[in-house]
C-alpha cells in the first residue's frame, strides 16, 4: 500500500516581517499623533490665553482718543456711558459687538457703529431718533419721522410734538407693513408738512385727530384753527387751501378763518374770522 506524501500549505495569514514592520511604524506614529494632540491643545489655549491678556493689558493700546460722531439730543458722556466705554482703557480689551447693542439699547439711539483706529483711537458713529409726533393709544409714544414707535412719552421728553388721537394699535406701522389707510393718511399729511413752502407746516400742527369714517382732522397752533381734509387727495387739497387763504387775506370784510372744511374737493366750507374794524364798526351801529 502506497502513501502519498500531501504537500504542506504555507499559512497564508502569516504576514510578512516587512509588512509586521510598517504596520508597527504606523501605530507608533499614530500614537504621538494622538500624544501630541493631547499635550498641544492645552499647550495652545494657554498661549492665546497668555496672548490674549498680554495685549489687552499692553499700555501701547491704551486709549487716548474716544471719537463720538451723530450726537444731537444725547451728550458725549451720555452715549460713553451707554457703551459702557471708559477713558484710558485698552481698546483691544472691547467687544465691539456687544458694546453696538448696547448703545442701540438706548431708546433714542436707532442705529450704531464701534470700531477701532489702532494704537489707540476708538470711533461711536450713531443715529439717533428723529421725533415727528405723539401717539395717544391711551398710553403715549414718540412716533419717528420713518413712522415707527421708539419710545413711550416719559415726563423729561420736554420736546413739544404734534399729538395723533383716533388711532388704535393694529392701525401703527411696523417693520414688515405700512399700517393702516388712517395710519398711512396721518404720515402723508406729515410729508406735506416738511416741505418748505407747505401751507400747513408740521411745527404749526398741534393735533390730529382720526375719525375712521370722516378722516382727518387738522388743529393747528395758529389761534387754534381747524382743517378738516377727510381722506386722500391731500396734495391737491393743499393747493385749494393753499388759494382759499390767499382770497380771504385779499378781502376787507374777512381776512382769517376758523374753521375750513376740504372733505370734499367740489364744495369748500369756510368759516371766516371777521376783522377788528368791521366788528367795530357794526357795534357801533
Amino acid at each position: 500500500m502506497k502513501v502519498r506524501n500531501k504537500k504542506v500549505r504555507k499559512n497564508q495569514r502569516k504576514e510578512k516581517p516587512e509588512v509586521l514592520r510598517a504596520n508597527r511604524i504606523r501605530g507608533a506614529i499614530l500614537f504621538f499623533k494622538i500624544i501630541f494632540c493631547i499635550v498641544s491643545v492645552p499647550a495652545m489655549s494657554a498661549l492665546f490665553i497668555f496672548g490674549h491678556d498680554l495685549m489687552t493689558q499692553c499700555s501701547y493700546f491704551e486709549c487716548e482718543r474716544i471719537i463720538i460722531e451723530g450726537t444731537e439730543r444725547l451728550s458725549e458722556k451720555q452715549v460713553k456711558e451707554q457703551a459702557d466705554i471708559k477713558d484710558n482703557m485698552n481698546i483691544l480689551s472691547l467687544n465691539l459687538f456687544i458694546a453696538r447693542n448696547k448703545l442701540l439699547g438706548h431708546p433714542w439711539i436707532e442705529q450704531a457703529r464701534v470700531g477701532r483706529e489702532f494704537p489707540n483711537t476708538l470711533f461711536i458713529r450713531i443715529t439717533e431718533h428723529k421725533p415727528l409726533a405723539v401717539l395717544d393709544l391711551g398710553d403715549k409714544f414718540i412716533l419717528n419721522t420713518n413712522g415707527l414707535i421708539f419710545k413711550k412719552l416719559e415726563p423729561d421728553d420736554s420736546e413739544i410734538l404734534p399729538i395723533i388721537s383716533g388711532l388704535s394699535y393694529s392701525d401703527i406701522r411696523t417693520t414688515r407693513d405700512t399700517g393702516s389707510i388712517r395710519f398711512v393718511s396721518v404720515m402723508e399729511v406729515f410729508r406735506l408738512g416738511e416741505v418748505s413752502d407747505s401751507v400747513i407746516p408740521n411745527h404749526l400742527i398741534q393735533r390730529i385727530d382720526v375719525d375712521r369714517q370722516i378722516g382727518l382732522s387738522l388743529y393747528t397752533t395758529d389761534q387754534e384753527k381747524i382743517i378738516k381734509l377727510g381722506f386722500e387727495n391731500y396734495s391737491e387739497k393743499y393747493g385749494q387751501l393753499k388759494k382759499v387763504i390767499f382770497q380771504l387775506k385779499d378781502q376787507d370784510t374777512f381776512n382769517d378763518y376758523q374753521f375750513i372744511d376740504l372733505i370734499n374737493p367740489d364744495r369748500i366750507v369756510v368759516y371766516p374770522v371777521k376783522n377788528e374794524l368791521e366788528a367795530n364798526q357794526k357795534g357801533e351801529a
